[in-house]
């Protein structure tokens, strides 16, 4: 599947675009999506989509599933495993 947000190829779950609520996009645009939606400054917006992404990346290279929650309220518990 292609992303209509990024252009790129993906092949796992996709993630809704907040935009419309029912394009399907990748998982990062998804990300970026929801961040920017509830994280009004833009640096920190930035800084908590690129921890994401990391955390995401680390997680696929160990094959561990995670699911990503952000709070805006509780900036420190944004990510946590599923224990699947």
């Amino acid at each position: 599947m292609i992303c209509p947000i990024c252009k790129k190829e993906f092949n796992n779950h996709p993630a809704i675009s907040r935009k419309d609520n029912k394009t399907e996009i990748c998982s990062e645009c998804g990300i970026v999506e929801a961040i920017n939606c509830f994280e009004p400054d833009k640096k920190k917006a930035q800084e908590l989509i690129n921890s994401i992404l990391e955390y995401e990346k680390r997680a696929k290279e160990m094959n561990i599933q995670i699911d990503i929650h952000y709070d805006p309220k509780d900036t420190n518990k944004v990510i946590e495993l599923n224990k699947e």
